[in-house]
């Protein structure tokens, strides 16, 4: 992939993140320590971890994918261990965990929508439709001139176009 120079290029983080399997990676990890810590001592707070990933990266049916199979995993857990509680305790903290985690995901997914969309709109440069000024920032209106000299760096030089040379000088157009 090639960046320009007002591009960024993305950490490895970020690269790293992106991957569907690191998200099934950290699931495995969180649910094998909650498996190994027996029934009593329970990490469902890090199944948020793949769930955010999932999210953000791909969107709100893979963070559903692991706001659901997560739980349920950990779920099955309980008919591997002598859990000293009744069954109906698991089933409640199940549907308690996939609830929680479904709402988790779905912000995740709402909030990355909300990005792109603050993301386009700040790509869109107010223009007057009569004198061609630009608002800036401070909602002061000035010159494209100006405004290109300060935000983009360019210097602005005039010229004419034959078509407008036609419309505003007549005469001379037809001399040339």
């Amino acid at each position: 992939m090639i960046y320009s120079t007002s591009d960024q290029r993305p950490s490895h983080w970020t690269v790293w993140s992106a991957h569907p399997t690191v998200w099934f990676g950290l699931a495995g990890i969180f649910l094998t320590a909650d498996y190994y810590a027996g029934p009593t001592i329970q990490f469902p707070i890090a199944f948020i971890f793949p769930v955010a990933l999932a999210a953000w990266n791909r969107g709100l049916r893979w963070g559903l994918f692991f706001a659901v199979s997560q739980p349920v995993v950990r779920f099955a857990f309980s008919f591997f261990h002598d859990v000293p509680w009744p069954m109906t305790v698991s089933v409640i903290n199940l549907l308690i965990r996939v609830a929680v985690l479904c709402s988790f995901a779905w912000l995740v997914a709402y909030t990355v929508r909300q990005r792109h969309r603050i993301a386009a709109l700040e790509r869109l440069l107010p223009v007057c439709a009569w004198c061609r000024k630009i608002r800036n920032e401070q909602d002061k209106w000035q010159s494209l001139d100006s405004y290109l000299s300060e935000h983009a760096k360019i210097d602005v030089t005039h010229g004419i176009c034959p078509d407008c040379m036609s419309k505003q000088f007549p005469e001379e157009a037809a001399e040339a």
